[in-house]
């Protein structure tokens, strides 16, 4: 009897881990996509959606600054398209841009915490400072954007 208990425990013990693995493996592959040439954002989206809805990767600062980097990306897309179409869709871009701070926010919360032995680690805070040093006049001008087509509640956020 204490033999299929014990083979029980390792078996949900396995299950659970493999969960968390997925769902790292899923941010990865979001920050892959995300970073390709031609990036299919749709999925990356869903994969880092996932990986914020499962407890073991909600509360990591890489997750955060994944589903932060997505919208970035998604914003550089728009921005890219703009710059050749002046009929280019800007209420898509700047939404994309200014969906990325709040993630990042996160980042700098989760990050700035202490860790066990009491030192707080900017890993992710360091790269998204030069971020959105060159990206900041581009959420004003998103602001602006928002308050010309009547979103005052989109320019506000922006």
């Amino acid at each position: 009897m204490k033999m299929k208990k014990l083979v029980c425990a390792i078996a949900v013990g396995l299950l659970t881990s493999a969960g968390a693995f997925a769902q790292v493996a899923n941010v990865k592959s979001a920050e892959k996509i995300a970073s390709s040439d031609k990036p299919d954002l749709a999925e990356a989206r869903r994969l880092i959606t996932e990986a914020l809805a499962n407890d073991e990767t909600k509360n990591d600062p890489y997750t955060w600054y994944v589903a932060g980097l997505i919208e970035n990306k998604a914003y550089t897309e728009g921005f890219k398209q703009a710059a050749i179409d002046q009929n280019a869709d800007r209420t898509a871009m700047y939404t994309a841009l200014t969906a990325s701070v709040p993630s990042w926010l996160k980042v700098y919360e989760l990050e700035s915490q202490p860790n066990d032995k009491g030192k707080v680690n900017l890993k992710y805070t360091k790269k998204l400072q030069e971020v959105l040093h060159n990206d900041y006049l581009q959420l004003f001008n998103g602001g602006a954007w928002f308050l010309q087509s009547n979103k005052y509640a989109e320019g506000v956020a922006a």
